[in-house]
């Protein structure tokens, strides 16, 4: 994708379109709530319900009201299953889908829009940053990295093992907010995994070494290194504590080898943040 097409998307002119010919797809709803916990996605469900509800009120309520513009992106989608008929553009939402619901339930004919001409390609790249990027409904960290996966899967030139440019390790992590270094282990995941890599999970593709498999000494050596790891991650004295639960649990087994050590320690600094005890 061309980094550029997000600033065209953002200077486009604002425009009144009809609700019913903008198109939600659900290719490019870039949200992952499967790399959440059960918890965290109850949580986010019903945080995104409620965005609906209260812009839906507004416009109820105000005649005048109107939200911010959706962005949409002008593309023929790469499949066909809602009959458009081949190579057909239709207007792509990439970023706004709560609002676009909110406007269907107050039963308005028409939404602010800014749009622009692309592939879809570009589409589904512009939908993963903008979404990722929200400050209404937060994205949480593991679906941070589980769309940095997913953009390491669409650029990876696999004839010549690496980043088709403009996208490099650090220009992913900047627009999924994940470490490069993380980015960069991806990298080297999908080259091993394969073509079959796309189709995986970031949990499931991070090692294909489930815990009974671990050998003491493979154990040690795994405490080592998320020590280190964890040691860099804490900010002040009361988040080295957080990170040093963090590596008791682990060691005492209660996370387990494949499961996200950075989601559960990012959970526990949110909770430590906001003064409470949960755990």
């Amino acid at each position: 994708m061309n980094d550029s097409l997000l600033a065209p998307l953002s200077k486009a002119d604002v425009e009144e379109l009809p609700v019913d010919e903008i198109q939600v797809l659900d290719e490019l709803q870039m949200r992952r709530p499967d790399a959440m916990s059960s918890k965290a996605r109850a949580e986010d469900a019903t945080a995104r319900q409620r965005l609906i509800d209260d812009i839906a009120k507004s416009l109820l309520d105000d005649a005048e009201f109107e939200s911010m513009p959706i962005k949409v992106v002008v593309c023929m989608p790469e499949s066909d299953d809602c009959g458009w008929g081949p190579e057909v553009e239709v207007n792509c939402l990439v970023d706004g889908f709560h609002r676009l619901a909110a406007y269907t339930k107050a039963k308005r004919k028409t939404i602010r829009t800014q749009r622009v001409k692309g592939e879809w390609s570009q589409a589904k790249d512009v939908a993963t940053i903008q979404n990722n990027h929200s400050k209404t409904v937060p994205v949480d960290p593991s679906q941070q990295r589980q769309q940095a996966w997913e953009l390491v899967n669409r650029h990876l030139d696999r004839d010549l093992e690496v980043l088709v440019k403009p996208w490099s390790a650090r220009s992913i992590a900047r627009n999924t907010r994940v470490n490069h270094q993380t980015v960069n282990t991806m990298v080297k995941r999908a080259i091993v995994l394969g073509s079959g890599s796309g189709s995986m999970h970031w949990r499931e593709a991070r090692s294909d070494r489930q815990p009974y498999e671990l050998s003491e000494l493979d154990r040690t050596r795994h405490l080592l290194q998320i020590t280190m790891e964890l040691i860099d991650k804490a900010q002040n004295e009361s988040e080295l504590g957080v990170m040093l639960r963090v590596l008791q649990d682990e060691a005492d087994g209660n996370l387990g080898y494949d499961l996200d050590v950075d989601e559960y320690a990012d959970r526990l600094l949110a909770i430590n943040m906001a003064g409470e005890e949960e755990f």
